[in-house]
């Protein structure tokens, strides 16, 4: 049997035993750097999900409190277009009716000038057979 002592060889294998524990160790301390580095990026991820779910529920809370609002507002819309259109009726209605008086007065006008030229030539005419006699 050959003795360790002796192989010519031996002082290579322990330089290359020394360098694989040197590099063994460097291994470990960025395999723990690694899970560090992990182990932070894992609560950095549950806080931004825990950020990212408040967010969203704001929005949606937003979004029912606009809607909610956009209802209140089609309903005072429609509250005010009816009230509107009812005043908007009775106005119609009150147009309708002057013009209506309107025309009725136009008519009764032009009779009364009709009655008036009429009075006018006779007393033009009595006038003139007054004047004769």
């Amino acid at each position: 049997m050959v003795s360790m002592k002796n192989d010519p060889n031996l002082d290579k294998i322990l330089a290359t035993l020394e360098r694989l524990q040197k590099s063994t160790a460097a291994y470990e301390k960025i395999l723990k750097l690694h899970e560090k580095m992990l182990a932070q990026h894992t609560k950095m991820l549950a806080t931004t999900d825990k950020q990212l779910k408040n967010i969203v529920k704001k929005m949606f809370e937003a979004d029912e409190k606009t809607a909610q609002a956009d209802e209140a507002i089609r309903a005072r819309v429609a509250k005010n277009h009816d009230e509107i259109m009812n005043i908007m009726d009775g106005l119609a209605k009150d147009y309708s009716d002057l013009r209506d008086e309107n025309a009725s007065g136009a008519f009764l006008l032009s009779q009364a000038d009709d009655r008036l030229d009429d009075h006018e030539e006779r007393i033009a005419k009595l006038e003139k057979s007054k004047a004769a006699a």
